[in-house]
């Protein structure tokens, strides 16, 4: 036991080459040529923006505590307690994109493309920079496009 614990140096190298030789000439059979597609169910959600920090805007924070209850409202079934909900969340604070696309669920849910489609740019526009939100945003885009 003690012997096989005590490679060389040269022994170590020659074992990592090897390992990565059999890795990269595994995946050399798997690239295919049609484009990787994600879908919304296949990823975990966004987090939501933490709340409760002391040095947060306490309208901010309101604003995503109000969103999250929009969402649960959705999900739940309650759509039209979930637009007034979410549109409050709004008055808060106009730049939480995560309201503006659980609005976008709200419309498209109940059959409005038009608003679905203006909450889906309006949360792409303020969540550009939250790459977390960039695949819901774009795959909610697709489903409003598919209803058309």
């Amino acid at each position: 036991m003690v012997k096989l614990l005590s490679i060389t140096g040269k022994g170590v190298f020659a074992a990592c080459v090897a390992g990565l030789f059999l890795i990269t000439s595994a995946c050399a059979g798997t690239y295919s040529e049609r484009p990787l597609i994600i879908r919304r169910s296949d990823i975990p959600p966004p987090e939501q923006a933490p709340l409760g920090r002391g040095s947060e805007n306490p309208r901010a924070a309101a604003s995503l505590q109000l969103t999250q209850q929009g969402q649960a409202l959705l999900e739940g079934g309650n759509p039209d307690a979930a637009i007034s909900i979410l549109e409050r969340s709004i008055g808060l604070d106009p730049k939480n994109g995560q309201s503006y696309y659980w609005l976008a669920e709200v419309w498209l849910a109940k059959g409005n493309l038009e608003q679905a489609e203006e909450f889906n740019r309006l949360a792409g526009l303020y969540l550009k920079n939250r790459a977390d939100w960039a695949l819901y945003i774009l795959e909610q885009q697709e489903r409003i496009a598919a209803q058309r």
